[in-house]
């Protein structure tokens, strides 16, 4: 019994030496986390790219709209990327240049899906878009301007890729 003690004492405090354990476990304070100075501004700057990798996913060029479309998202998300770099308090604002996010997988089956979707980039893409332009709507301040050039190139980028829909004659 005695020995088993003693086991699970080294055992605990190897894991407390390691970090598997949190250190208010035995009472001592861990730095609060950050808060995210612009959660609006990073919730739009992803939506953007999950928007641009779609369209560069997307099948064809729709009458030139889905090329228009994602000119207009990458202008979108560098005016996002200015504006963050526009808030003076925020030390070495760091760009976002990762390449253009990949959507999730759908949980949903495929044989649960009724009737195949003509064009589900297209329509992700749009979908990201307007999240994106939401959270820029509810966005605290403008950003050095840069919050309203990005929402009208997000708006500009919907509105070519409903024009890429009605561009195709089967929709």
């Amino acid at each position: 019994m005695k020995r088993t003690m003693v086991f699970a004492t080294v055992v605990v405090m190897l894991m407390a030496l390691v970090g598997t354990i949190p250190g208010s476990a035995f009472g001592v304070q861990q730095p609060p986390k950050k808060k995210e100075r612009h959660p609006e501004i990073r919730k739009a700057l992803a939506a953007c790219q999950l928007a641009a990798s779609d369209l560069e996913d997307a099948s064809h060029d729709f009458c030139g709209h889905r090329e228009t479309a994602l000119d207009a998202t990458d202008a979108a998300i560098n005016q996002l990327n200015l504006a963050i770099a526009c808030d003076s308090s925020v030390p070495n604002p760091t760009m976002m240049t990762v390449p253009h996010a990949k959507a999730p997988a759908s949980d949903v089956a495929p044989e649960a899906k009724a009737k195949p979707e003509r064009h589900p980039d297209i329509r992700k893409a749009i979908a990201a878009l307007e999240v994106a332009a939401a959270a820029l709507e509810d966005a605290s301040h403008d950003f050095c301007g840069h919050r309203e050039d990005a929402l009208t190139a997000v708006n500009f980028a919907i509105d070519q890729l409903q024009a890429a829909i009605a561009c195709d004659p089967r929709s």
